[in-house]
């Protein structure tokens, strides 16, 4: 059965049965992809901080004629440990991560998504939440939705910088939460992240 390496972003990792965890990987060549990666579940696992969300990795999979993908093994690029356990960048990766999940098709490439990614999340710990108003505004906007109504056109022309460049600029909470707003309305679902983001925001 054939193997292939992907270069790709861990967008979740969840238990699977007794030893097993399900890793979704966001690759630059496939898009989003499902895999079961076997004994991912168990203290310690083969994978190790491999499998935290947004982490970069190059990832083996091996595909069964039955077109099942396993996760055989994950060389760390970057560690997403390092963003998930800030808590003040935590409610924002979730949001970005449960917003990526819903939006990217499986199996379809998604090249300038990936890139875009690829090119902003090391720049995410500098400014949080312009770098997630950011990337959650190129995706949606590569992937068809009209995200400019309501967005100054000051605020349009700063998003053509580049993300290092972007980092640098100010964004207001407030303002991230009304783009998650809209994304609530593009994709006719709640999100359970926003709960979580205005809840954290009220505490500060």
């Amino acid at each position: 059965m054939p193997r292939f390496v992907y270069k790709s972003f861990v967008l979740d990792s969840r238990y699977i049965f007794e030893i097993d965890r399900e890793v979704i990987l966001f690759t630059q060549q496939r898009g989003k992809l499902k895999t079961i990666g076997r004994g991912g579940a168990k203290i310690p696992n083969r994978f190790g901080s491999a499998i935290s969300p947004f982490s970069l990795v190059e990832a083996t999979v091996w595909e069964s004629w039955k077109g099942g993908l396993t996760l055989e093994t994950t060389e760390l690029i970057i560690p997403g440990f390092l963003f998930i356990t800030n808590p003040y960048l935590y409610p924002y990766l979730s949001s970005l991560q449960e917003v990526l999940l819903i939006l990217l098709p499986e199996n379809l490439p998604r090249e300038k998504v990936f890139r875009l990614l690829e090119k902003s999340i090391k720049y995410i710990r500098e400014n949080p939440v312009a770098l997630s108003f950011y990337i959650l505004y190129w995706a949606l906007k590569l992937e068809g939705f009209p995200v400019d109504k309501k967005i100054s056109r000051t605020l349009r022309e700063k998003l053509k910088l580049p993300p290092s460049e972007f980092s640098k600029i100010r964004i207001s909470s407030p303002l991230f939460v009304s783009l998650l707003g809209k994304v609530e309305y593009f994709l006719s679902r709640k999100l359970n992240s926003l709960v979580y983001l205005k809840s954290f925001l009220n505490i500060l």
